[in-house]
């Protein structure tokens, strides 16, 4: 549901009627939370338990608090330099 929601948010608007309708579809193939969990807390999906899952949040939302001044940066210079291209896909 999450990368549903952040498919519509950011995506959708610069998609197309048939990228529009294809990607969402293929959202549904993405592995459950629990994957993505174990995958970057390198543990075992069997093993995984709940002070996993709290580290690996924990350092995810520090990575994407570090990450996000980098993108504002980004975004500005890519508006400053006129590189934004807002066109349908």
């Amino acid at each position: 549901e999450v990368a549903r929601e952040a498919y519509d948010e950011h995506l959708s608007p610069y998609h197309g009627w048939m990228l529009r309708t294809v990607f969402p579809a293929s959202l549904s193939q993405m592995p459950g939370q629990a994957v993505f969990l174990s995958k970057f807390g390198e543990v075992e999906i069997e093993d995984l338990d709940r002070e996993d899952e709290a580290r690996v949040v924990k350092e995810l939302r520090l990575f994407s608090e570090t990450l996000e001044p980098l993108l504002e940066v980004w975004k500005e210079n890519f508006v400053k330099l006129n590189l934004e291209d807002t066109r349908r896909v």
